[in-house]
């Protein structure tokens, strides 16, 4: 298809009558959409000279060669190819402004570089360039990449110094350890940016960054990081007067850098004044009765929203599917405020009842004598229900008869004694009396009311665990819990 298209755009291009723009119309018309494309890839090697931008790179080249047709390029790539020599670049002359040929075989730049006036970037990076001579006549020259090269003494570099338009050099994982290249660097007025590091150059100098940035005053990169003004300021301090004038310096900007932050708190705090003094002033005006056109507007939307109108409301009956359309207009959705009423809830049986009160936590001699009350209510009950006690058989001894009679007042006296029947008595009272005030509340308000003792009870139980109390019987009774008689 490329051949066949190739051989038309040849057959067209014979035809003396059209010109470019004919040929284009007519690739487009027979060969579609992307003709375009295809005519541009053909019409650039037809016309070489319209090229801009050559990419020659990872093709195995050697030699640089047979490029006398591209007259107009402008960046050439050479990059990873066999290239030795810098050589063959003299029709572009005029136009070349950035050469890339890293990695490659270069051992010496030569005279291939003399001609091309108006190089502004190289890049040869990646070679094995021990010299740079054959860039003097680079008058233009920005930017010089020479990272992983053999360059390694004074000699080296110092034609360096022809190129005074140097503001980029590249010169890291060289083999540099010369000191006096810091000479040539410096007399580099333009050099912003500077890569030095990889090189044996780095420790043989003391202080090495600072002495580099003091040497170099319109260095901007050096190495890894930038070079910041305090830095700088810090490094010629240290240039001027050692260690002590450079602690000097960093006390000056650090009093510096707080009398700044106590100026722009200072403008804060008048910007707050200000708005304080002028929230005021606005309130003035709103208390003196004027109101802005949008306050007199929202008055007007509320007292119109406060009276109007229901809408209709439309209800749908499930069982015959009727439909009932319910809607008043005299009815509004809500009354205005000032006519609107509380609330009242009045009971049913018509009895006010107390509101019931927070208990407070009792204190233990509370929750005794709240335990000893109703011991005495259950002993009374007890009481009320035991029999006399039956008199011992008559004995012909007297004495021994008193004697008897004031040993059992004395074990009365120590120690009550209930019977079994008398516990069960008192228990079927209590029960009874419930049951009777139980039928006299009623059986609604029950609930209710055994609800509340409940609770009453819970919080008259201690915090602490006491052993509960019990009364001790003879062996004709049984032990009984006073709280299970309530």
């Amino acid at each position: 298809m490329a051949i066949s298209s190739s051989c038309l755009v040849l057959q067209l291009l014979g035809r003396s009558s059209l010109s470019l723009i004919g040929i284009a119309k007519q690739l487009h018309l027979l060969l579609g959409e992307g003709a375009s494309h295809l005519f541009k890839r053909i019409l650039y090697c037809l016309f070489a000279f319209l090229n801009d931008k050559l990419y020659l790179h990872f093709k195995g080249y050697q030699k640089i060669e047979n490029l006398d047709p591209f007259t107009g390029v402008r960046c050439l790539w050479l990059e990873s190819n066999g290239i030795a020599n810098i050589e063959n670049l003299e029709p572009m002359k005029d136009s070349l402004r950035q050469l890339f040929v890293q990695q490659n075989c270069i051992r010496c730049i030569g005279t291939g570089l003399e001609q091309m006036t108006e190089l502004v970037a190289i890049n040869l990076s990646e070679n094995l360039i021990k010299s740079l001579d054959g860039i003097s006549t680079l008058t233009k020259l920005n930017s010089l990449q020479l990272a992983n090269n053999n360059l390694t003494d004074y000699e080296d570099l110092e034609a360096l110094k022809t190129c005074p338009s140097i503001a980029s050099l590249e010169l890291n994982k060289n083999k540099i350890e010369d000191p006096r290249v810091i000479d040539i660097l410096a007399a580099l007025p333009l050099l912003k940016v500077l890569k030095l590091d990889g090189n044996p150059i780095t420790r043989k100098i003391p202080h090495y960054r600072k002495a580099l940035i003091c040497r170099l005053k319109n260095l901007t990169y050096l190495d890894d990081r930038p070079v910041f003004p305090d830095e700088r300021l810090m490094a010629e301090a240290w240039g001027r007067g050692g260690v002590e004038a450079e602690k000097l310096e960093r006390t000056r900007q650090r009093k510096l850098k707080e009398e700044q932050d106590k100026n722009r708190h200072k403008v804060f705090f008048k910007y707050v004044e200000r708005a304080r003094r002028e929230r005021k002033e606005k309130e003035g005006t709103e208390a003196k009765g004027w109101k802005p056109v949008e306050a007199k507007k929202m008055d007007a939307a509320e007292a119109a929203g406060s009276s109007k109108p229901r809408e209709s409301i439309k209800r749908y009956d499930v069982h015959d599917g009727s439909v009932e359309v319910e809607s008043s207009t005299e009815q509004t959705w809500a009354l205005p405020r000032k006519q609107r009423k509380e609330c009242v809830i009045h009971e049913v049986d018509g009895k006010a009842k107390e509101a019931p009160t927070k208990v407070g936590r009792s204190s233990k001699e509370a929750k005794r004598a709240s335990r000893q009350a109703r011991l005495k209510k259950c002993m009374a009950l007890v009481e009320e229900q035991t029999p006399e006690p039956v008199t011992a058989a008559a004995d012909p001894a007297p004495a021994e008869a008193d004697s008897t009679e004031l040993e059992t007042e004395e074990q009365e006296k120590d120690e009550t004694v209930f019977s079994k029947e008398a516990l069960e008595a008192a228990n079927k009272a209590h029960c009874t009396q419930v049951a009777d005030a139980v039928s006299e509340v009623g059986k609604e308000h029950w609930g209710k009311w055994k609800h509340e003792l409940d609770q009453a009870e819970e919080k008259l139980v201690p915090d602490t665990p006491e052993e509960p109390l019990h009364v001790t019987i003879t062996e004709e009774c049984e032990v009984v819990d006073l709280d299970d008689l309530d």
